[in-house]
């Protein structure tokens, strides 16, 4: 057992190094000038129960005896990092979770301290952020090589030169969206897998193992890994197309007096509104998008408002929908990604030199698979109110929990069960695993007013070069001061790369493509509200959606 007077000298000595490390006092109104070994509990503190095992009297340390003497360490340098834990977070339980972390890197027994961790810390969700700090926390600190904890404590501390107070949720929110940041260290293999679960909507494990030639087994273990590491992620999802609904779209780019009332009007007091992509390049720009009815009279009555809003307004208004029939690109690629270096790196000079030339010239690149059009239809005829609320829980939830279901729907389970099997059947719900934290987290959005054929396809191939693209086909009307005669057909296209590099790729885009009537812009992450399936809107006896 350490002595007490070499425990003090342990938790001076780690203070000491903290402090140099943040070039920052103790935030402490106190500081420990002696421990002592004692018989308390070692679960006592119902407030914050990640300080289990310890007490203050005074400017005593009390520890517990009862405590494994293999994390006697990690107590200490927890201890000696509380002291420096930032005032904006401080009344928060959840913040000596960073302390638990530093800790972890003294003790002898990780096991043993993962395991206290897991029973003192509850994990949460808050707006799509998972908060699971002993699972997430060893991953981050050694993806980002020692340095996460010291990186997120200093934005921390600015909230701390403002005087802030952050709320719980605002914490999470705060944490999830710093994460994001991190680019995950992969294997060779784990590479593999991602380009094959992530660009193949349904792909079986037998395939996976013939193609990675490695055993069933070890897909299973592989998926497992990128699942807890948080680097992908499965629900169920809704085929929209199925259901009647298409993508709308309303950009904006002018002076700022009028974002709230364009928002106001077809975003915020919209039924079917889904997702706005605010641009940081500008006061005022952003693009909207709603996932409402695919009729003629939906976006007939969009065209009729963007007519009035722009006679009302400054700057250029643009409404347009999907190609009818258009299933959208999502394509990820990993070839610019060094396993070594565990980052993303891509030559914006050397892919910038073949597209233009591709462009310029109009070579014919190895085009593989041209736009996919898809006739899908669906009896609507057959859809239950049953139905729509399964739609609506899957949508909200992204899973199938039958006991949660069951509570939801308020109907029997064998219901329930049989109408799943219905949806599934019709593929109108199906699984898909999709990326999250993988270090992509800039995006550049892409107007582009073309209908040449033929760059499409090449522009298509390009950015299928670049880490992660989402490209939708669009036509519809634009304006400055709005004119029916100003048509555009085009496609909206949304390139997601590392942190610092969508202002390199935006420049090289307006350099290639800047003979072309074309909108730029570097945006954050889209933000999304909690989109529900807008049940008061399906008229039941007619068997069709109803468009106000």
């Amino acid at each position: 057992m350490r002595t007490e007077k070499a425990l003090l000298e342990k938790y001076q000595e780690l203070s000491e190094k903290i402090r140099k490390k943040l070039n920052r006092d103790p935030t402490a109104v106190f500081e420990i000038k002696n421990i002592l070994l004692t018989n308390l509990p070692l679960n006592f503190s119902q407030d914050f129960p990640q300080r289990f095992g310890v007490k203050y009297d005074n400017r005593t340390l009390l520890i517990s005896e009862a405590l494994p003497v293999e994390i006697l360490d990690g107590i200490i340098a927890r201890e000696a990092f509380i002291q420096y834990l930032p005032q904006a977070i401080k009344a928060l339980p959840q913040s000596y979770d960073l302390a638990m972390e530093f800790g972890r890197q003294y003790v002898k027994d990780e096991k043993t301290w993962i395991d206290l961790w897991n029973e003192t810390s509850i994990s949460l969700r808050v707006e799509g952020f998972l908060y699971n700090p002993p699972q997430q926390f060893p991953i981050l600190t050694k993806a980002s090589k020692g340095s996460f904890l010291w990186d997120f404590l200093k934005v921390l501390y600015r909230l701390d030169d403002y005087d802030l107070k952050v709320p719980l949720n605002e914490y999470i929110h705060l944490y999830g969206e710093y994460r994001l940041f991190f680019t995950p260290k992969l294997s060779k293999r784990e590479v593999m897998l991602l380009n094959l679960l992530l660009n193949q909507k349904q792909i079986d494990k037998k395939k996976i193992a013939e193609r990675l030639k490695v055993s069933e087994y070890r897909v299973t273990s592989l998926i497992t890994r990128l699942i807890e590491k948080e680097v992908i992620y499965r629900y169920v999802t809704v085929n929209f197309r199925k259901l009647g609904f298409t993508s709308y779209y309303i950009y904006y780019n002018g002076p700022a007096e009028y974002k709230e009332q364009i928002q106001n009007i077809f975003y915020n007091n919209s039924r079917y509104q889904y997702a706005l992509h605010q641009f940081i390049d500008g006061a005022a720009s952003f693009l909207m998008v709603l996932l409402a009815p695919a009729t003629p009279k939906f976006f007939s009555k969009l065209l009729v408002k963007c007519e009035r809003e722009s006679k009302n307004i400054e700057g250029t208004l643009m409404c347009f929908k999907r190609v009818p029939h258009f299933v959208p690109v999502h394509n990820y690629n990993f070839s610019t990604y060094d396993v070594k270096t565990s980052s993303w790196n891509t030559d914006w000079f050397t892919w910038f030199v073949s597209a233009k030339r591709a462009i310029e010239r109009r070579e014919i690149l190895p085009i593989t698979d041209s736009f996919e059009f898809l006739q899908e239809s669906f009896d609507f005829s057959q859809l239950t109110p049953v139905d729509l609320k399964i739609l609506d829980y899957v949508i909200g939830y992204g899973n199938l929990n039958r006991r949660k279901l069951r509570e939801y729907v308020k109907k029997s389970t064998n219901l329930i069960q049989e109408r799943i099997k219905f949806l599934e059947a019709n593929r109108i719900i199906y699984y898909r695993t999709f990326a999250k934290t993988i270090g992509l987290t800039e995006y550049t959005l892409i107007l582009l007013n073309t209908m040449d054929r033929h760059l499409l396809n090449v522009l298509k191939v390009l950015f299928e070069m670049l880490p992660y693209t989402i490209i939708d086909l669009i036509t519809g009307t634009f304006s400055k001061n709005y004119s029916t005669t100003d048509t555009l057909n085009g496609a909206v296209i949304l390139v997601a790369t590392p942190q610092g590099q969508a202002i390199i790729f935006e420049r090289y885009l307006r350099r290639l493509l800047g003979n072309y009537n074309i909108w730029i812009h570097v945006t954050t992450t889209p933000k999304r509200g909690i989109w529900r399936l807008p049940i008061d809107a399906w008229d039941e006896k007619h068997k069709r959606w109803i468009v106000d």
